[in-house]
């Protein structure tokens, strides 16, 4: 026992003690720096994902300008009618839906609902099956009611889970009123926690759960979710540091980097609060990243990140530029065959002997293997290749606009050099009324020039440029050809035509009415005419490579070969049904996308480092060429010099159809393509993603088990079309001769 004077000299010590705790516990200052909470505010917060309640997404469809559809981490997939102010319709023998999954656990299936009203009088019996395995039966009848079912432990997993509601039977619509085969009307469809009280579970709406507090610097967190928050990483940069304060036992809070290429990095697991944590970002120093937060909270716990600091490091050192060639004036001819595939070409893989001419120059070329046209449509993808803009802003998407004159484009930035231009175009939406014409001395529009079958074939074209080679002087010649083949009509002339069956005696013809009628499934094509078409395609290319090569021999003729930067590329692709469509501007696949991207340079200045994998654009053309002529590209153009030493492992492509009313949009990186519906037909099941990678014919959609890649990538494209402005768009008329020639080739 201790003694009394003992005991005072014990208290003494106790309060010494317990004062340097109480100061020792006292959360450390701020840091100095700058703060780097504004780079973390700019992100996207998602629910987890819990429920689907069909009224409120019937509100938004009615009340948002929905470009795109909104992000859930829980989405409907196959077999649902159109929301509805009560909910939506669960048709045919099955519908499904899917969720994706962090860390919440769930512990029972919720479901408000009632049957189609039968008329024999039968209760709806459905069949819950998740990830496959079957859990339980549900009787359902004509008034909404509640419905629980327990879900196995361990049957949910991280990542993508589906649910499959299968259905006992269905009413057959009536054609011409409501064809729907209606089984189940479905007003919320959800998962709930443990020991989570359904009523509250309904009764409430999400509330946005992130707080930007400038004032403290601090990102509070006060509800489970995901945050994502695009950043661009400095160069010099080595960490991020920042505190963490946890409220709440069993309150959980993680952070991972997800890069372009889908993927994802843990930075900090095991949080301790209360003091400073580092993220390393060694690995992403000049990318664009997305940070990502998790927040599983405790009820009424939260999670605060405190005092955000960048550590920087050493910058890396750039590899330096090519040498200086402002004084070197190649001729430059750049040459665009219509709806060319780049997989139809010899030097890019395929079999048949189509492009012999092209394929030898490419031999002595740079090629590069993936590159990509924005739009599958020539009205769009001219701008982008003539001034390096992307459509969102150029804004020329329909032949009723033209580019502004104020639009600085690639002939006009060679004609101040010095150079003389000339543009021989065959397509009426590569022309005056479109504005390709800006910078040309001399723009000669074909099928103004030509009768029948002029008008398109390629041989016609060439005479006029040949002859006009034998008139230009002294000075460096920029010559742009745009040739019709391989677009239709498929008519190559009989030598070219080396590619049908000898045999095929079907009703495929080349001619023009015959693959519009085709394009637009008027006719019911079997295997063998789709080979035969695909047969007429391939010698259209064949033609148009024959021509390409008497323009070189002209080039070689009057002695401008040798000193010629010489650019091959297509405006789109073509399809042959390998998404069940044939033609253009329809899809975002790749056979409308990829095109060829062939660089022949002057004699003994082939660059030797270029990345030919790295993935590139129709706008890097321009930039590309004024680079290697070591001339600034005009402030605004978007596309990237292909000759730079440093590839952006991050690049991202944005790509669009140009049907007003039920457009396409998407976005394309190295491996991933995310594709999406808008802006009127709005879609919240319409996602697709693939990984070109892994799957380069685009046959396996992602979207449900990538959901967080999805969204990350859907951020990135639904930010870019809601915050470019199109400022490069004028109104345009097209002339008579104009329509004439665009019915001629199936525009009108």
């Amino acid at each position: 026992m201790v003694t009394s004077p003992s005991r005072h000299v014990f208290r003494a010590l106790c309060g010494i003690v317990l004062l340097s705790c109480c100061f020792g516990c006292q959360p450390p200052p701020p840091p100095t720096g700058e703060s780097w909470l504004p780079q973390l505010a700019d992100g996207e917060f998602l629910q987890p994902g819990t429920r689907i309640d069909f009224r409120q997404r019937f509100a938004e469809a009615e009340t948002l300008p929905v470009i795109l559809p909104p992000l859930y981490l829980a989405r409907v997939e196959s077999s649902w009618g159109g929301t509805e102010s009560w909910g939506a319709w669960g048709v045919g023998r099955s519908t499904t839906f899917s969720f994706f999954l962090r860390w919440q656990p769930f512990d029972r299936l919720y479901l408000v609902s009632r049957a189609a009203a039968d008329p024999r009088g039968r209760k709806q019996n459905v069949k819950v099956v998740v990830n496959g395995q079957g859990i339980g039966r549900l009787d359902i009848g004509l008034d909404w009611e509640e419905h629980l079912l327990d879900l196995p432990a361990g049957l949910l997993q991280p990542g993508a889970n589906r649910v499959e509601l299968v259905y006992g039977f269905h009413l057959e619509g009536e054609p011409g009123v409501d064809p729907r085969q209606l089984a189940l009307a479905i007003e919320t469809i959800g998962l709930l926690a443990p020991g989570q009280d359904p009523q509250q579970f309904t009764s409430t709406a999400p509330k946005a759960s992130v707080e930007i507090d400038t004032d403290n610097d601090a990102l509070r967190f006060s509800g489970s979710g995901t945050y994502l928050a695009p950043i661009r990483i400095p160069n010099d940069a080595e960490a991020l540091e920042l505190s963490i304060d946890l409220d709440g036992r069993g309150t959980r809070f993680r952070a991972a980097v997800m890069a372009t290429d889908g993927s994802e990095k843990g930075l900090l697991d095991d949080i301790q609060g209360g003091r400073r944590h580092r993220l390393p970002l060694q690995g992403y120093r000049g990318r664009e990243v997305f940070l990502i937060f998790d927040a599983d909270l405790a009820d009424g716990g939260s999670v605060s990140l405190n005092h955000p600091r960048l550590v920087q490091a050493s910058a890396t050192p750039l590899v330096a530029s090519p040498g200086d060639r402002s004084s070197v004036r190649p001729n430059i001819v750049m040459v665009v065959l219509d709806a060319a595939r780049a997989d139809r070409f010899g030097s890019y893989g395929y079999a048949r002997d189509t492009t012999p001419l092209i394929d030898s120059i490419a031999a002595e070329s740079l090629v590069f293997e993936t590159a990509i046209a924005e739009c599958p449509y020539t009205v769009c993808s001219m701008p982008q290749l003539l001034a390096g803009l992307s459509f969102l802003q150029h804004g020329l998407v329909a032949r009723t606009h033209k580019l502004a004159d104020e639009t600085q484009t690639l002939a006009e930035v060679l004609s101040q050099l010095g150079y003389q231009t000339l543009a021989f175009t065959g397509n009426p939406n590569s022309s005056r009324a479109t504005g390709s014409d800006q910078g040309f001395d001399e723009f000669h529009e074909i099928w103004r020039r030509a009768t029948g079958r002029d008008r398109t074939h390629p041989g016609f074209l060439t005479d006029l440029v040949i002859e006009r080679l034998g008139q230009v002087d002294d000075r460096p010649l920029f010559l742009m050809l745009h040739y019709v083949p391989p677009h239709e009509p498929y008519d190559p002339d009989p030598e070219f035509d080396l590619f049908g069956d000898p045999t095929y005696n079907g009703q495929v013809t080349g001619d023009q009415a015959f693959v519009q009628a085709a394009f637009t499934q008027q006719v019911d094509l079997v295997g063998a005419d789709l080979a035969e078409l695909s047969a007429l395609y391939d010698g259209n290319l064949r033609m148009a490579d024959h021509h390409v090569g008497r323009v070189v021999t002209a080039l070689q003729a009057a002695g401008r070969w040798d000193d010629t930067l010489f650019i091959l590329t297509s405006d789109h692709g073509e399809a042959f049904a390998e998404h069940g469509v044939l033609g253009h501007n329809q899809t975002l696949y790749e056979e409308m996308l990829r095109v060829p991207l062939i660089l022949r340079f002057p004699q003994g200045q082939h660059p030797a480092t270029v990345e030919p994998t790295r993935l590139a654009s129709l706008g890097d053309v321009m930039p590309t060429i004024l680079g290697y002529l070591d001339h600034p590209t005009p402030v605004g153009a978007s596309g990237s010099n292909l000759l730079a030493s440093r590839q952006d492992k991050d690049r991202r492509i944005h790509l669009r159809t140009s049907h007003q009313d039920n457009t396409i949009f998407g976005l394309r990186t190295q491996r991933w393509k995310l594709m999406s519906r808008g802006p009127k037909s709005w879609d919240p099941g319409w996602f697709r993603l693939f990984d070109l990678e892994a799957d380069p014919a685009e046959t396996v959609n992602l979207a449900a088990k990538r959901r967080l890649l999805q969204t990350t990538l859907a951020i990135r494209l639904v930010r870019a079309l809601r915050t470019q402005q199109p400022t490069q768009t004028e109104s345009g008329e097209i002339s008579g001769a104009d329509e004439e020639m665009l019915k001629s080739l199936g525009y009108l």
